[in-house]
Order: C-alpha cells, then structure tokens, then sequence
C-alpha cells in the first residue's frame, strides 16, 4: 500500500510534470512563431525599403546628370507661382512692341480626363491697339516667347483710317497700294494658352 502510494505521488508528479512542460513548450513555441513572423515581416520591408532606396538612388543620380536639361525643361512650363511673373512679361513685351497692351480674361482649367495631373491651363485675352508694325511685332514677339505658348485664335481689325480701304481704282482694274497713314490704328485680340505647373 505504501508502494502504491509512492507509485501514484510519481505518477501524479510525473503527469503534472509533463503537463507544466508541455505549457511551456507550447507557450514557448507560440512565442517562437510569432517572433518568426515578425522577423520574416521585417526581413520583407527591409528588402522592399532597400530596393526603393536603390530606386531612389538611382533617380537621383539621374536628376543630377540632366540638371541642366531638366531647369530647361522648367522654363518651358510657366511655374508653380510663376503666373504674375508670365503676365508682367507679357506686359514687358508690349511695351517693347510699340503696341498698347491690355490683358483682358485670364482664366485657368484642369483636364478632367486626367487624375492627379500636374498642369493645368492657363487661357489669356489680349487686346492690343497700334500701329500695324508695333500689332505685327507683338504677335512675332509672343510666338517667340520661350514657353509652352499656343496662340489659339487672332483677330485682327484697322479701327481708323484715312483713306477707304478699297486697293482697286473705280477707273482701274489695275490694284493699286494702299500708303499706310502715320494715324491709322489696328486693333488685335489676340488669346493663347500656356501651360502652367501646379
């Protein structure tokens, strides 16, 4: 009877033994698990970071070959806070021409068919009075302007005169030119489009 007293304390001991070990392992292993998949997280940003490093590293050494032709590339475009800087030059450039310059609407839109897009459209209405020459230098110079410039429509009309416009004779059949007067006045309304970045 003592030895079955003795035997079933061991056996007792034993199994309560193996249970609290068993607890352990497992908990343990869980532990283990988890820190795994940590750990295989981490590996899997840290490769993922590392590649966007190099990416990124690559593209600057990109940026760093083409500075000059991407600070080109910028003047082409009117800048983020360049539109008061595009209007005075327009203004320099008729006062240069001779041409009396008003700038009429200036309005702005977004192309709806792209998302997110980094430009947007800059439309402008120019009105400008003179003479043909000082009308005729304006146009050259604002097609010449080193931007993204689209002259959309021009319309062009004398608004004084000293003679009738009529460059055929009643007596002729014969064309006859038509001397310009020192006092006669052209009047242009002129709208472009420039691209603007955002």
């Amino acid at each position: 009877m003592k030895d079955s007293l003795k035997t079933k304390k061991i056996v007792i001991v034993s199994v309560v033994s193996a249970v609290t070990a068993f607890l352990i392992y497992g908990g343990l292993f869980f532990v283990i698990k988890n820190q795994n998949e940590k750990v295989a997280e981490l590996s899997s940003i840290s490769l993922q970071n590392s590649k966007k490093d190099e990416a990124v590293r690559l593209i600057k050494m990109d940026f760093d070959k083409n500075k000059g032709a991407i600070a080109d590339l910028d003047t082409y475009f009117i800048s983020k806070d360049g539109a008061v800087d595009f209007i005075n030059t327009l203004d320099k450039i008729g006062k240069q021409s001779g041409a009396e310059l008003s700038i009429g609407e200036v309005d702005s839109e977004l192309d709806n068919h792209i998302k997110d897009d980094f430009k947007e459209t800059i439309n402008v209405r120019l009105d400008a009075t003179g003479s043909w020459n000082q009308v005729y230098l304006l146009l050259i110079a604002l097609e010449n302007m080193p931007i993204k410039l689209k002259v959309e429509q021009v319309s062009l009309g004398l608004m004084s005169a000293a003679d009738k416009m009529s460059f055929v004779s009643a007596s002729s059949t014969v064309p006859e030119l038509r001397t310009q007067s020192s006092a006669e006045k052209w009047k242009a309304t002129i709208y472009l489009s420039v691209i603007k970045i955002r």
